[in-house]
């Protein structure tokens, strides 16, 4: 009996043993975290060198932010970080060049499929040596449920190895193809609204010149809006994102654009513009052959538009930022203490919409869906006089505003001295009469906002005039 229920308490043991292994293999991260770069081997160079580190979760995860931090050898610097990734367009406000941070949250805070974190841009100095470097990914995070719920707990690293071999200390010269190349240039950032150009260049191995041409050039119609080009002959097609260009005429020099287009930022997201066709040729040979396809080289054949938050104009002694992103509520102040004395309006997207007087300088455009135009005009005010049987003077002021002011706390009872208005402008005064053996805390808020009360040695406290913009509270205690 004795030998049975060892047998049967050991059995049990093994069974939790089991299960506890089963549940720690279930918490474990299913999905890992890669860091693969585009170039895993470089020769040695007396010139700056790049590569590109794409940073993304082993398979898509379904989150509404994540972050992490690149970190390099010394000396080694970043000069980009993109994304492609619908789901997760970075901008500026996004991510940190100097310390390699990246923070990402989806603009509702809602879930979304996200299969790629980054591209990094990683710049290696000139003269580095030869030798094998690691490129670190740590502190990786993803949460889902507006930011609730850790998707990632133990897949928070990942490295890249870079070699750096001996050899040449110049890279070997680039092979230009024969004939004619093609390329697109033009990556500067934009905010919705505004417009970006992007050039056709046209270069010949030999230098020649051209003077035919023709385009087909896609874009990503649902981040850009195709605006104009600076050549006639265009066919635009909106549904596809689509364009083909045509043109023939006086010469052009190798290097020179055949032709210039320019783009609208439509939505928040990388905008890429690309040249999928191309066909270039020279003037001596229009009557002998139609044009021969040009070289298009893919590294050189895109160009990408950033395009951030909508634009917004400020009127004079008014600050806030240049630009705002969809769907958050935009703030901006006035610079001064005179902001009461004009009708603060503004137009989103064109249209007329509504500003809210914040009663400390501050000004509130919620749910920004367009480009915002802020405009402040003075206030003015109708006089009607009847009766008039001589000369007429009016003499008009602006009085500055007079608040109510209220005592409360337990040391209410101790304040005197104190006048029952406050105005805009004038300094107000009050006494606290302390109680023997007593400390007292005096708190004073103005409109909501707390102000400072200076004190003296008479016990008495003064309130500036420029923080009086809302009823006082004198709250001692």
């Amino acid at each position: 009996m004795k030998n049975f229920t060892r047998r049967g308490m050991a059995l049990l043991l093994s069974v939790l043993l089991l299960c506890s292994l089963s549940v720690g293999a279930l918490a474990a991260d299913e999905v890992g975290i890669t860091a693969v770069l585009d170039n895993a081997k470089l020769t040695k160079s007396d010139a700056a060198q790049t590569v590109k580190l794409t940073v993304a979760p082993a398979s898509a995860l379904n989150i509404a932010g994540y972050g992490f931090t690149v970190n390099l050898p010394e000396g080694w610097s970043i000069t980009a970080i993109t994304n492609d990734d619908p789901n997760a367009a970075l901008t500026a406000a996004h991510y940190n060049l100097t310390n390699g941070m990246v923070g990402f949250q989806t603009a509702d805070a809602e879930n979304y499929s996200i299969s790629k974190f980054a591209d990094v841009t990683i710049s290696v100095p000139a003269g580095t040596e030869a030798g094998t470097y690691t490129i670190t990914i740590d502190g990786v995070t993803a949460d889902a449920d507006y930011g609730f719920t850790p998707i990632l707990t133990n897949a928070t690293t990942a490295t890249a190895t870079l070699t750096i071999e001996d050899g040449s200390v110049n890279p070997p010269e680039p092979v230009i193809p024969e004939g004619y190349s093609v390329a697109a240039s033009g990556d500067a950032g934009i905010s919705v609204g505004e417009d970006a150009p992007v050039a056709l260049n046209v270069t010949h191995k030999d230098g020649n010149a051209y003077n035919a041409y023709y385009f087909e050039v896609s874009y990503d119609k649902d981040v850009l809006t195709y605006k104009s080009a600076d050549v006639k002959d265009v066919v635009v097609d909106e549904t596809t994102g689509t364009l083909k260009i045509a043109g023939y005429g006086a010469n052009k020099d190798s290097g020179t654009a055949a032709a210039t287009l320019t783009f609208t930022g439509k939505a928040v997201g990388a905008g890429k513009v690309t040249i999928t066709k191309a066909n270039v040729d020279a003037k001596a040979n229009a009557n002998a052959q139609d044009a021969p396809a040009a070289n298009i080289d893919e590294t050189t054949a895109a160009a990408t538009i950033p395009v951030g938050g909508y634009s917004v104009t400020l009127p004079e002694g008014f600050s806030g930022a240049a630009s705002a992103a969809a769907g958050t509520d935009y703030t901006f102040k006035a610079n001064g203490d005179d902001y009461g004395c004009y009708d603060v309006t503004a137009t989103m997207g064109g249209e007329t919409t509504t500003v809210t007087n914040n009663g400390d300088g501050s000004f509130t455009i919620q749910n920004v869906t367009g480009e915002i135009v802020v405009t402040a005009t003075p206030k003015t005010y109708a006089v009607t006089v009847t009766g008039v049987t001589g000369n007429l003077v009016i003499n008009a002021a602006m009085t500055p505003k007079s608040y109510n002011v209220t005592v409360e706390g337990t040391g209410a009872g101790d304040v005197s001295e104190n006048a029952a208005t406050a105005t805009y402008k004038t300094d107000y005064t009050f006494k606290l009469t302390k109680a023997d053996g007593c400390n007292y805390t005096v708190t004073v808020t103005a409109g909501g906002n707390t102000v400072t009360a200076t004190a003296t040695t008479e016990g008495v406290y003064t309130i500036s005039g420029a923080d009086i913009k809302g009823e006082l509270i004198i709250h001692p205690r």
